[in-house]
This record gives structure tokens, C-alpha cells and sequence, in this order.
């Protein structure tokens, strides 16, 4: 299995990895690649991918995702037709032992924001065949890095049927890591320099409560074109932010997801088709083919990292 992993850690950084890297560190632009997903057999898909790569299969049967998967076990593997995009492997056993990989490593995780992270919460609720089904949560409407800093804060998540500092929920879980994204709220108060530093802030407070435990920053989303502006929340104030997080981060040793980059058009705003309420929130589609893809790959560059 190990030889498999190797093996795929190299074309990932070439394809992905590197890919990731770059976009973070620019925070340009990037195609999201869709993950794999669980069929109801247990098998592992990507309809998306293999309509794209088989024209001829879409125009005889349609794009029915499920017609598509009878298709590829029928015909379509013995034809030597790909059921996903080979960064993420070559057979359906290494696809399937890299989804419970990090199905694994996301059931050791906590994931903390505002609404937009209330969202992807509500979005996992539903999908629970996914690799991310097992995320654990502490997110709340109209939460903040400037609310998450205050111990006695009302908006703190509720965390076993009471409203807590997130580093003392955090202290409570059996978890490894936490993932955070704040700022939405945030810019409407404070500058991007004064989020980053409340957010470094929580952080070594959930430090100090859970010594050992793995950081990563989510990169703030950005805002609909024609939204009403809110103090600092407006998308070049959100950019400048999330170059300073990635600054942060590399600096303080901690994990950056560019969750950032995929949701743009070319103006440097939310694509339309991602955006909910023609402000800051997030449709589905998002989640589904940003969040989860961007996610998964993730993952899998860490776990391939600490092989």
C-alpha cells in the first residue's frame, strides 16, 4: 500500500500539490478537480470526469451519473475508460484505499467558523457517503475571530449542550487537528491585520488548551460582485487577508488551505454560480465542487507527507 501511496504523492505534487502551492501563494485562480464519490454499490466515481472524458458514452446514454457507473463496470474499465482523473490513482483499489484514508483523517478533525463554515456543516449532514462525512464541527451564524477571543462570547458554538470557548470544546474531543476559517464578520469590524492577529490569538489559546494538536487556516471566500460593502469586507481587503494568513502561516508552521482561489472569476469575485444571496454565502455546487475537491486533495497531500 505504501508503494501505491509513493507512487501517487509523485504525480500529485506534479499535478495538484504544486498546483495548490503556487495558487495559494499567488491566490490567483484554479480549477478544482472533483473527487471521487461513493456509489451505492461502495464503489468509487466521478461522473463529471468520465462524461467530460467520453462524449461518445453521454451523447448513447446520457449524463446520468448512475447509468454512467453501470456503464464503466459493463464496458467502460474492460475499454481501459479512466472512472476518475488519475491524480487521484490508477484502480479503483488505490482510489478506494485513499478515500477511506481520508475519510480517516477528517474523522480526527474539527472544523470552526462562521456561517459559510455553518453551511458546509449543513452540507455534510446531507451527504453522509462522502469522504468528509466525518468532520466534527464548531460553527455558529455571525461567529468571528474578534467573538471566538472572548471566553464568555453568547455566539461561542454550542459544544454538549453548552456554549463554550471553541479551545475548551476543542480540549473535550478526541480529535488531531483543527481546521479554521474566519474573517467574513470580522472585516466588517476590523482591519485585515487585526484579524489575522485575533485569529493567531485563538489559535494559541486552543494551543495551550490541546498541546500537540495540528493547525490549518482556511482561506477566507470571497463576496459577490454587486454586494453591499460592510466596513472592510470587500474582496481586495479579503485578498489582502488571505495573503497575510498564508504569510502567518508559513511562519508559525501551520497548515493553509487556498479554498480561495477556485470560487474566483476573472474580476477577483465570487463566481455567481457559487454565491447563495448575492453576498458572501455559498450554494451546494460550492461545496460540492470546490470545498469537498480542494478538501480532499488536501488530505491527501498531508497523509502522502507523512509517509
Amino acid at each position: 500500500m505504501r508503494s501505491n501511496r509513493e507512487g501517487f504523492g509523485k504525480k500529485m505534487f506534479r499535478r495538484i500539490g504544486a498546483g495548490l502551492l503556487t495558487a495559494a501563494l499567488a491566490l490567483s485562480p484554479m480549477q478544482a478537480l472533483a473527487a471521487p464519490e461513493l456509489m451505492p454499490d461502495g464503489g468509487l466515481f466521478d461522473a463529471d470526469y468520465y462524461a467530460s472524458q467520453n462524449p461518445d458514452v453521454v451523447a448513447a446514454l446520457g449524463s446520468n451519473p448512475s447509468v454512467l457507473y453501470q456503464h464503466y463496470l459493463m464496458a467502460g474499465r474492460n475499454e481501459g475508460r479512466r472512472l476518475c482523473d488519475p491524480v487521484y490513482g490508477t484502480t479503483p483499489e488505490t482510489i478506494a484505499a485513499q478515500y477511506a484514508a481520508v475519510r480517516q483523517y477528517y474523522s480526527r478533525s474539527v472544523f470552526v467558523g462562521d456561517s459559510i463554515m455553518t453551511g458546509y456543516w449543513y452540507y455534510q449532514a446531507r451527504h453522509t457517503g462522502g469522504a468528509m462525512a466525518g468532520i466534527n464541527f464548531l460553527a455558529a451564524k455571525s461567529y468571528s475571530a474578534y467573538h471566538a477571543v472572548n471566553p464568555a462570547d453568547p455566539l461561542n458554538p454550542v459544544y454538549q449542550g453548552a456554549s463554550r470557548p471553541v479551545w475548551e470544546s476543542i480540549a473535550m474531543m478526541d480529535v488531531d487537528r483543527v481546521f479554521i476559517m474566519f474573517g467574513t464578520n470580522d472585516l466588517v469590524v476590523h482591519d485585515p491585520a487585526t484579524t489575522v492577529a485575533q485569529i493567531s490569538q485563538v489559535i494559541d489559546m486552543i494551543k495551550a488548551a490541546k498541546p500537540g494538536i495540528e493547525i490549518h487556516v482556511i482561506a477566507m471566500t470571497p463576496m459577490y460582485a454587486g454586494a453591499t460593502l460592510r466596513g472592510m469586507l470587500n474582496n481586495p481587503s479579503i485578498a489582502g487577508m488571505n495573503t497575510m494568513l498564508l504569510q502567518t502561516a508559513q511562519a508559525k508552521g501551520w497548515g493553509f488551505v487556498n479554498i480561495f482561489s477556485p470560487l474566483l472569476i476573472q474580476d477577483g469575485s465570487l463566481n455567481p454560480v457559487y454565491c447563495s444571496d448575492h453576498y458572501v454565502h455559498l450554494t451546494n455546487a460550492a461545496y460540492h465542487d470546490v470545498w469537498d475537491t480542494v478538501f480532499y486533495t488536501y488530505a491527501l497531500q498531508q497523509i502522502v507527507g507523512n509517509q
